[in-house]
């Protein structure tokens, strides 16, 4: 009898065990949040400017980001439908770090916004078939975790506002 609790009890601390360990991984990952709208801002010299704003919702810094907005176009073929991807260039398309979440960071330092001066108006079509594909990928510090964290922006209408992103943890955008 003694055998067999000693079997069971080191089988239950080697479940137990491994299930601690995936808990721990599953939570040293990044966490990155992606602003549902576009903010667009013009300038006085007339450039407009689109920007997604991110931020790191994680306890610990994210290095290593880079991101990319993709344009998205239906193309019908003989052989089915298949998928056209225009490359809409970013001005900063990659960042060394982000900082971990704070309510006290009065520069928030947590949040980034991608910019582009590409129309999208323009290069956006109203087909009903056309979306942008935002994605975003960026490493725990902590890990070296690496995650793809992506957006896609179906209606123009509804996803392009004029406004600017509010400061802070918030992905809501001030309109004007």
């Amino acid at each position: 009898m003694g055998v067999i609790m000693t079997v069971f009890l080191g089988a239950l601390g080697s479940v137990l065990a491994s299930l601690l360990i995936i808990y721990f991984l599953y939570n040293i990952r990044p966490k990155i949040s992606i602003s549902p709208l576009i903010a667009c801002s013009s300038k006085e010299k007339g450039d407009t400017t689109f920007k997604i704003k991110v931020i790191n919702k994680t306890t610990r810094k994210v290095i290593d980001l880079k991101g990319e907005l993709t344009l998205v176009k239906p193309i019908n073929r003989p052989e089915g439908i298949g998928k056209s991807l225009t490359n809409i260039p970013l001005k900063t398309e990659s960042l060394l770090e982000l900082s971990e979440c704070g309510v006290s960071d009065e520069f928030s330092d947590f949040a980034f916004h991608f910019m582009t001066t590409c129309d999208l108006h323009k290069v956006w079509g109203d087909d009903a078939g056309e979306y942008l594909r935002f994605r975003i990928k960026a490493s725990d510090s902590l890990s070296n975790h690496t995650c793809v964290f992506t957006k896609v922006y179906h209606n123009k209408s509804t996803c392009i506002v004029n406004g600017i992103s509010s400061k802070g943890d918030t992905l809501e955008v001030a309109v004007y």
